[in-house]
């Protein structure tokens, strides 16, 4: 999910201010001009959107000029919560901007199940029986 808020990165021996973008429930990128190392674990401050304050602990998972991806790696049950709350909110958001609709899966439906026995070929009678019956 695409949003543009400030965060505040703790390294434990350096910290920098940077704006999250693509957050997801597993982690988000962020943007900087200082990306961390890859394995990096910091302390994560940001806001979300709704006004609820995040804080977690995350991993740098990778790292291009400009930016870097953190994984989630500790977060409290309120923080986690509001996470999932929003980018399913977003989710939702999104399918409705493309005119669809979020609670209806976009893969085609099952067949229904082949009967369990095939019909035995008629006799003279011109009569149908199932096999085991």
């Amino acid at each position: 999910m695409d949003f543009g808020v400030p965060a505040l990165l703790d390294a434990h021996t350096s910290w920098q201010s940077t704006r999250c973008n693509d957050l997801s429930v597993g982690g988000l990128r962020v943007t900087t001009d200082h990306p961390l190392s890859q394995g990096t674990v910091v302390d994560l401050y940001f806001e979300l959107p709704c006004r609820v304050a995040i804080e977690a602990q995350a991993q740098v998972v990778r790292t291009e000029p400009g930016a870097m991806a953190l994984r989630f790696l500790a977060m409290d049950r309120e923080s986690s919560a509001a996470v999932r709350a929003h980018c399913r909110l977003a989710r939702s958001r999104r399918w409705r901007e493309r005119g669809r609709n979020p609670n209806v899966s976009s893969s085609p439906a099952k067949p229904p199940p082949l009967p369990r026995a095939l019909p035995e070929p008629p006799d003279e009678s011109g009569i149908f029986s199932l096999q085991g019956s």
